[in-house]
């Protein structure tokens, strides 16, 4: 297997299972527990993984909110709110946009009375100008 492939493979495994053991990854990919220690060392070390990270199960997540929260602000203030933004609980991620909105952030709490008080806490970012939210129903289709 050439070594693209091998990463590729890997890459694949892990993101099916985090968890899978050196020894099981070795035999699925026909090589040696070293050479996939040593590709996976490799991968951290150039940043292709950052970290290994927590799966809930759908039962756990069901019951929690989750939300598209859209930004518009003036160019200038794109640092400040960037910073702010990523200092509130609840975000899982953050994504620059095109058209009328500047960035969209992912969020999850436990409930509504918490993703208002997270909405007044965007609110209150000095330099938002508009936000337009969306809480996910359900999730039909995840990869």
């Amino acid at each position: 297997m050439a070594k693209k492939d091998l990463e590729s493979e890997l890459l694949r495994l892990l993101e099916a299972d985090a968890r899978t053991s050196i020894s099981v990854l070795a035999a699925k990919l026909g090589v040696s527990r070293s050479t996939v220690r040593s590709r996976m060392e490799k991968l951290e070390n150039d940043g292709t993984i950052q970290g290994y990270t927590l799966r809930y199960t759908d039962e756990y997540k069901k019951n929690r909110v989750r939300a598209h929260v859209m930004l518009s602000f003036a160019a200038k203030d794109w640092n400040h709110v960037e910073r702010a933004l990523r200092k509130l609980m609840g975000i899982q991620s953050i994504y620059s946009l095109t058209g009328d909105f500047d960035l969209l952030a992912i969020v999850e709490v436990d409930n509504t009375t918490m993703l208002d008080e997270f909405l007044n806490a965007i609110w209150a970012i000095e330099g938002v100008e508009h936000t337009l939210t969306a809480i996910i129903l359900a999730t039909r289709f995840k990869r």
